[in-house]
């Protein structure tokens, strides 16, 4: 983040853009993920990781298992506490006690090609096809050009090529926009 960020709504909704990124970066490699991972630095360190028995490749599934993740850290307790399993109702006040995040991490690992997993009785495919209908909008017309409406009023996340294979199609695209392909 570039500066200390206290308001819990901004960080959450950081959160949220993130695990878009890994969910789009997931989608483009025909890769579906079981274990989802989370960390918070700053004045406060929480984080942990859990496995889970499905497969996911959206970034809802994989914001929810974040805030599952971090509400299950006896420090985000207090920090991240909510009556309810939707993110909205956090306030976006700053919090009293000065507890501020400075580094958001999100990542995905126990990761299994889309083909090779056999889906459930209650597949819905009618979300996958809104899905890739979405996926396929945002390619044409932009990155994050469809966004939740939790992001309504948040800066877009600009992703930086970080050397890893997931990164190989924005290394691709960079270096075809910068020839002009």
């Amino acid at each position: 983040m570039p500066k200390n960020e206290y308001d819990k709504r901004v960080v959450l909704q950081n959160l949220f853009e993130l695990c878009e990124e890994v969910g789009i970066k997931l989608r483009r490699l025909n890769k579906k993920s079981r274990t989802v991972g989370v960390s918070l630095r700053g004045n406060i360190s929480i984080g942990g990781r859990k496995t889970y028995s499905v497969y996911m490749d959206r970034g809802s599934e994989i914001f929810r298992s974040c805030l599952i993740i971090l509400r299950a850290s006896e420090a985000s307790r207090e920090v991240f506490s909510v009556n309810s399993s939707r993110p909205t109702p956090l306030s976006g006040v700053r919090s009293n006690n000065k507890e501020y995040v400075r580094q958001i991490s999100v990542w995905v690992s126990n990761l299994e090609n889309k083909k090779n997993i056999q889906q459930s009785l209650f597949h819905n495919k009618r979300r996958d096809r809104l899905q890739q209908t979405i996926d396929s909008l945002n390619e044409r017309f932009g990155d994050h050009t469809i966004r939740n409406a939790f992001l309504l009023y948040a800066d877009k996340l600009t992703t930086v090529p970080n050397g890893y294979m997931a990164d190989k199609y924005e290394r691709t695209r960079l270096a075809n926009e910068s020839i002009g392909l």
